[in-house]
């Protein structure tokens, strides 16, 4: 019996003009611009860690849109891939066109492992998109209102985690951002 492949491809298993004639022939798709997969596995926060996993310098965590599209809750892969580093790890950071990557200060708990991929869980992914984001149409919100919901939370819980960090960048523009969330009725300050 001939080995079989994985589920998710990549140069390191066959030559990068076969996958996309793969693509072509329309036998793979391109999973998270690295990666493909076969038309009939489907899409799962383990099968999109696995294709960007290569991708990650070690010690670097998934954060941001880029953990939403693990997630499953924004559909487009974002570009570049947005990472961060704890501020308690030194890794040295190689600058790339590819990568986004910040120093946070995170907890232990606010981190999902994916496989060999860390990525921030849902409701930090959610507290830190509705932070940072620069623009916030209603697709970024709708993506918001996933996370927490897969969280198990609300936009108040957000409101109380910006209050307990005194000095948070952006944490005005942020808790004007929870108002807009559809799904959750009247967000108030608690």
């Amino acid at each position: 019996m001939p080995p079989a492949l994985p589920l998710v491809l990549d140069a390191a298993v066959l030559p990068l003009g076969e996958l996309r004639a793969a693509c072509l022939d329309g036998d793979l798709r391109m999973l998270g611009g690295f990666a493909f997969c076969s038309i009939d596995v489907p899409e799962s926060p383990m099968a999109r860690a696995e294709a960007l996993a290569a991708a990650i310098p070690a010690g670097h965590v998934v954060e941001r849109m880029s953990a939403a599209w693990v997630h499953g809750a924004h559909p487009a892969f974002p570009r570049p891939v947005q990472l961060c580093i704890r501020s308690t790890h030194r890794v040295r950071i190689r600058p790339s066109a590819a990568r986004e990557v910040r120093q946070v200060v995170m907890a232990d708990h606010e981190l999902k492992r994916l496989g060999s991929l860390q990525v921030t869980g849902w409701f930090r992914t959610a507290v830190d998109i509705v932070r940072s984001e620069e623009q916030f149409p209603r697709s970024v919100a709708d993506c918001v209102s996933t996370l927490l919901l897969a969280a198990g939370a609300t936009p108040r819980d957000c409101a109380r985690e910006f209050d307990r960090v005194p000095h948070l960048p952006h944490k005005r523009r942020a808790q004007q951002r929870l108002a807009t969330l559809r799904g959750f009725g009247a967000v108030s300050r608690p």
